[in-house]
């Protein structure tokens, strides 16, 4: 009888995909030459969706998806970069330790280049996120 009185177990809510409400699982084939294929993606690269969601807008007339992938080079891009910025902050860590030990400061030019460096990984993460530097 106790065992009636505990509510049954409900899954997490963070396991799993979230359900859609109308999936896609029904195949459309469409054969085409290179260069139409070569355009296709080009205009949902462009467009910012996937290949699929762009053909189904422009066939069926509908909006595309409000969510945008990111093109895969500019993820290798902030990839780098974020590696870069690791590095540096384990240059500024390793600095600031001997800095601790010796009391002695780095040398200004050590200063201005880390500084360079910093500029230069500032412009290109805007770049990558496809802000003005």
């Amino acid at each position: 009888m106790a065992a009636s009185l505990i509510p049954p177990k409900r899954p997490a809510p963070w396991r799993g995909r979230p359900r859609v409400k109308e999936a896609k699982i029904h195949a459309f084939t469409v054969r085409l030459t290179g260069g139409q294929r070569a355009e296709l993606i080009e205009l949902a690269e462009r467009a910012g969706v996937s290949r699929g969601a762009f053909a189904r807008a422009v066939l069926l007339g509908s909006p595309p998806p409000r969510a945008s992938r990111r093109k895969a080079r500019d993820v290798q891009e902030l990839a780098r970069i974020f590696g870069e910025i690791g590095k540096i902050g384990s240059n500024v860590n390793q600095l600031a330790h001997h800095a601790n030990i010796t009391r002695a400061l780095p040398a200004i030019d050590e200063l201005q280049a880390m500084n360079f460096s910093l500029m230069q990984m500032h412009e290109a993460l805007m770049k990558a996120l496809g802000q003005e530097p």
